[in-house]
């Protein structure tokens, strides 16, 4: 228990450090929590009485003069240097209105502390209601814009794998007489997602794995939830015979031409992040939204997307096929 009570203790000061650089997150209440988990061990207590960062915050509840000039000034720049980044960020007319109200209201609370100094000297349940209201508040507004960051980290891997595959096709057709990396007997002139199939036989991207310095990890995608990076690179390095990626290449499929620079080939997307409705299941990387093209001069496109099957690249198909029909999306694609 009494670790317990220490560990807690410890936790609510990093929260109130953090509170220092975060005014919206009040650093005396947690402060004052970690004093109290600290009842029983006194040394700690004189310890964080010493501590810099955090004896004049103690010092100024103890003596009821609130907060000095200096802690408000740093915290009110802060605070709405903060919410105006928060605000533009989020692009969100609604989302920024909200956030000024926010910001007015712990001005003005922090400004009532400096001119009136705090009533008492004990912490209330009050107080702690309002650490937890705004907490609560801080997490609803910051879990959504982390989603979208994270969202947005996961298109850009995907994109940044495909340039990679990009280069890697560069290296392998001047390797191959200007030839791309092509599939065996069993899915000639197809659209694959595959790089290895049964009996070991290395076909299409797989091709670049290794002797072009591609790892396994290049071919999965973090936006597709069922072809990961880790996933890819675990089923590649283990002993599974079919090997499918987060990417489909094109290879001949839909008048693509072997040969990587024939005139012909302009304009036209090799390699793409799609999105298949199987029967009993689904590929679906960025939730439908959007697909990443790679096209045959080395460049990306990100394009919208559509969940109907057939209108844009999203391919309906039985379950678990190695050859998903995919003219429709291929063609969508052209330019």
């Amino acid at each position: 228990m009494a670790k317990l009570r220490i560990f807690l203790g410890f936790l609510l000061l990093f929260i109130g450090g953090v509170g220092i650089f975060l005014p919206l997150l009040p650093t005396t209440p947690f402060v004052l929590l970690a004093m109290i988990c600290f009842a029983r061990e006194p040394h700690l207590q004189a310890y964080v009485r010493r501590l810099p960062m955090f004896r004049e915050y103690i010092e100024d509840y103890q003596s009821g003069c609130g907060i000095s000039g200096r802690v408000l000034s740093r915290s009110l720049l802060i605070l709405w240097g903060m919410l105006g980044l928060s605000a533009y960020l989020a692009g969100n007319p609604w989302l920024g209105i909200l956030l000024a109200a926010v910001g007015v209201g712990v001005s003005w609370h922090l400004v009532h502390l400096r001119l009136k100094g705090l009533r008492n000297r004990q912490f209330s349940m009050v107080e702690l209601l309002v650490v937890i209201s705004i907490i609560s508040i801080l997490a609803g507004l910051l879990l959504p814009v982390l989603g979208k960051a994270r969202a947005k980290m996961d298109r850009t891997t995907c994109i940044n794998n495909l340039k990679q595959i990009g280069q890697g096709l560069d290296f392998y057709t001047s390797d191959h007489a200007d030839m791309i990396p092509g599939v065996d007997d069993t899915y000639w002139g197809s659209s694959v997602p595959i790089v290895r199939t049964y009996g070991g036989t290395v076909l299409a991207l797989g091709k670049l794995i290794g002797p072009y310095r591609l790892p396994a990890d290049v071919f999965g995608c973090p936006a597709n939830k069922t072809r990961l990076p880790s996933y890819v690179r675990t089923t590649w390095d283990g002993s599974s015979p079919v090997v499918q990626t987060a990417y489909l290449y094109r290879e001949t499929d839909v008048d693509f031409l072997p040969k990587k620079s024939h005139p012909g080939n302009a304009g036209r997307a090799l390699v793409m992040d799609f999105a298949c409705l199987y029967a009993t299941g689904t590929i679906e990387p960025h939730q439908f939204q959007d697909v990443n093209l790679l096209y045959n001069d080395g460049h990306v496109e990100t394009r919208s997307n559509s969940p109907a099957p057939g209108v844009l690249y999203t391919l309906a198909a039985a379950a678990g096929p190695a050859i998903p029909p995919c003219e429709s999306a291929w063609l969508n694609s052209d330019k």
